[in-house]
């Protein structure tokens, strides 16, 4: 999950921004040096803590489906809503489990399908 994204025909802030992060800059940082960047504010949480992980992905997730600007955003916008709010999902899995009517169903499916002996979300490992 990006915890920086943005758009420009600048190829110098391009630039800029990819030596500032592989320089170890900090994102606001990043963000100074290169103004197309955008901060997501995934991931940016005291101490890492797992469930402010937890929230800050599934935030990050709503505004990504917010921001969308395609066909389908209302559709994918309602899936990631309703897995929100299904606290034992929060990030959908990768498998493909068929198609739904609605987001709930999709949902419903997921969380059934879920593996045992999942821990809280972390960074990094």
């Amino acid at each position: 999950m990006p915890r920086i994204d943005g758009g420009t025909g600048d190829l110098a802030q391009v630039a800029r921004a990819a030596r500032a992060w592989h320089d170890g800059a900090a994102l606001d940082d990043i963000r100074q040096v290169a103004p197309c960047v955008r901060l997501t504010g995934r991931f940016e949480v005291p101490d890492n803590d797992p469930e402010l992980l937890t929230e800050s992905d599934g935030q990050g997730k709503r505004q990504e489906a917010a921001d969308l600007e395609y066909v389908w955003q209302e559709t994918y916008q309602r899936l990631i809503e309703a897995a929100y709010a299904e606290p034992v999902l929060r990030v959908i899995g990768g498998q493909d489990l068929g198609e739904f009517a609605t987001a709930q169903e999709a949902v419903a499916a997921a969380v059934r399908h879920q593996p045992s002996g999942l821990g809280p979300t972390t960074l990094g490992g």
